[in-house]
């Protein structure tokens, strides 16, 4: 059976899932810039195609479960938080929780590298998303690479933690009240 909000929010599913495919080859090679001498990390064009096809394949063989991830870990937020779900999602949701659910799949792979790289492409969409708002923050991009780097964005922010954080960011740049995060 379907998660309900699966549904509803599959189209948006779809639309980020493009957005993360676009994102990884910059944040691959941001990861590789800022991350100097890691022998693991592919280092020449034909070795960063493999490592793209690795993970275009690992999400295309996986799409059904990281959707219904993606889906249940927004049913847990709006539960938790006591929000009632409405017929779509902040973009911010659809990045985060795909980002992470994407993110639990490419760690599966057992190249840590490539789930270091998608999550720089997690933080660079969300980036973009405060951009739109005339509300970048590069030292939060950079706090959050660093969380990264040092394996400790679930430890530090939990399930929801990066998403609030940009959500918050966004909607006090926009001064919306609190009750709408």
């Amino acid at each position: 059976m379907s998660h309900p909000l699966l549904q509803t929010l599959r189209g948006g599913f779809r639309l980020c899932l493009g957005f993360y495919v676009d994102a990884f080859p910059r944040a691959y090679a941001s990861y590789i810039t800022e991350k100097p001498g890691n022998g693991s990390v592919p280092a020449t064009e034909d070795q960063f195609s493999a490592y793209l096809r690795a993970y275009t394949t690992t999400i295309e063989n996986n799409i059904d479960a990281i959707f219904r991830s993606a889906a249940q870990e927004v049913g847990n937020y709006l539960n938790l938080y006591n929000i009632h779900a409405n017929q779509s999602a902040d973009e911010y949701k659809l990045v985060y929780f795909l980002g992470r659910a994407i993110g639990k799949h490419v760690s599966a792979t057992g190249l840590r590298p490539m789930q270091h790289a998608h999550f720089y492409a997690m933080i660079g969409l969300l980036g973009d998303r405060l951009r739109e708002c005339d509300c970048h923050k590069p030292e939060l991009t950079r706090a959050m690479k660093r969380l990264i780097k040092a394996d400790q964005l679930e430890e530090q922010l939990g399930k929801t933690g990066g998403y609030l954080v940009y959500k918050c960011v966004s909607t006090t740049k926009n001064g919306k009240p609190a009750r709408e995060v």
